[in-house]
């Protein structure tokens, strides 16, 4: 078995092999709410032309609060229950949870440039 002390050391380690990543994360999500502030291009557009008219619909998106559960909350318990139940691993829970930030992070920074 392993001994307190190496654990402490072993951890540490992870630590800071790790911290690297959300580093990354906390980087990416700042380079988010700078982009964010940017002023967007604006063009003139005539409501008459046809090559931009689409029908109005009223139910075409999902509120808000369904969006946090299905992109953000169902995959963060998927992860936590393969993890635990099937892997029995806390550094893969980890590193679940650190690929969901990193995944959520990119698609924001993403969606918000090329709006």
């Amino acid at each position: 078995m392993f001994s307190i002390p190496h654990l402490q050391t072993r951890t540490k380690l992870l630590c800071k092999s790790y911290s690297k990543d959300w580093i990354m994360v906390l980087i990416v999500l700042v380079s988010f709410s700078l982009i964010d502030q940017l002023e967007p291009f604006h063009r003139q557009f005539s409501v008459k032309d046809v090559t931009i008219q689409h029908p109005f619909a009223k139910q075409e998106t999902i509120p808000n609060w369904l969006l946090v559960i299905l992109a953000f909350l169902a995959p963060m318990i998927v992860i936590g229950l393969i993890a635990i139940f099937q892997q029995r691993s806390y550094t893969d829970l980890h590193n679940g949870f650190l690929g969901l930030f990193l995944a959520q992070a990119l698609v924001l920074i993403v969606t918000d440039s090329v709006k």
